[in-house]
């Protein structure tokens, strides 16, 4: 090839894997492919796994993230995942789990969920199936002035969804339940509430059967 200044060389535009640079470092001129250059580009950026010669680069998208500012804009398929889902879910404050949604309701108001399965329900009481939220027992020293909305839904083929309120007032008073779904409570779920004033889930009838419990903090 005839001596020829840089500048007077044919562009490249798509450079090839087996392509060569110059490089320079402290001791002598050697020389690098582009697929070499770019995949320690990659390992500096502390990206993911080193492309091979003829594989779609995982780099896509990462231009999108540089102009939006959100991560979950990220483009990802079933075989290139940028980020996890876990990972999008506390980047971008938002997710699927109850800790999240309560986290993003309780701004609209005090609004909070929880839901529990009491796997063995009778009409008898006991602290099997007494009801709790957020891990505390439902009974007035633990929640005041607050009400909550009850969805009982028994897993027993005759059993039926029934909603109650159930209203805390003061520490030593009371909490009131208030059936709001109407209809029958034969072989239904109910609530009940002991001298305790601890709130309940039992069988209307001498039966036994596992009731999942949906519970809504209103204020």
């Amino acid at each position: 090839m005839a001596t020829k200044k840089l500048q007077d060389l044919t562009a490249s535009t798509s450079p090839g894997d087996a392509d060569i640079m110059l490089i320079e470092d402290t001791t002598a001129t050697k020389k690098i492919t582009f697929l070499n250059l770019f995949n320690r580009i990659k390992t500096k950026l502390g990206l993911a796994t080193v492309a091979t010669s003829g594989k779609a680069s995982d780099l896509t998208g990462l231009s999108t993230v540089a102009t939006s500012g959100k991560l979950a804009d990220t483009t990802k398929d079933a075989s290139n995942r940028t980020i996890t889902d876990a990972e999008r879910t506390k980047w971008n404050g938002y997710g699927s789990s109850i800790d999240s949604l309560n986290s993003n309701w309780e701004k609209l108001g005090g609004l909070r969920f929880d839901h529990q399965f009491i796997a063995s329900v009778t009409a008898e009481y006991s602290a099997d199936n007494v009801l709790s939220f957020a891990g505390s027992q439902l009974y007035p020293g633990n929640f005041t002035n607050c009400a909550f909305l009850a969805v009982l839904n028994s897993t027993a083929s005759t059993g039926k969804q029934s909603v109650y309120l159930i209203i805390m007032g003061a520490a030593d008073a009371a909490p009131v339940l208030i059936k709001i779904d109407g209809g029958s409570e034969a072989l239904y779920p109910k609530l009940a509430k002991t001298s305790s004033n601890r709130v309940y889930a039992v069988w209307s009838t001498a039966a036994t059967a596992g009731i999942h419990t949906s519970l809504f903090k209103l204020y």
